[in-house]
């Protein structure tokens, strides 16, 4: 987790509209996410990729993102079948958890 964007944005938007921005952010990644196994060709793979990177370094889910990057990457390189959705998925549910975690804390 990268807390201090976690706290940047805890400062943008304000702490009590966090959490439910934070939720919306949560099922569009979800969404994407649901769309990698699905991806038909390089194209609609690396968009899916991109989309959910960019959406993970908005909420501080840095893991989530390197392994975006990378799979971004692979597809770059030629090897598309080396993104493994499976594990992008548990980078999400991990991080998604982490910050749900720490929001409920901030907020008790």
């Amino acid at each position: 987790m990268d807390w201090k964007r976690v706290d940047e944005l805890k400062a943008e938007i304000g702490e009590d509209d966090l959490a439910e921005v934070v939720e919306i952010f949560f099922e569009e990644v979800a969404e994407a996410v649901d769309r990698l196994s699905a991806a038909e060709g390089e194209d609609e793979l690396a968009a899916t990729l991109h989309f959910i990177k960019g959406c993970a370094l908005n909420l501080g889910l840095a893991s989530l993102a390197g392994a975006c990057a990378e799979g971004e990457r692979a597809v770059s390189a030629g090897a598309p079948d080396s993104v493994d959705p499976a594990a992008i998925r548990a980078r999400f549910e991990e991080g998604q958890e982490a910050l749900r975690r720490a929001l409920q804390t901030a907020a008790a």
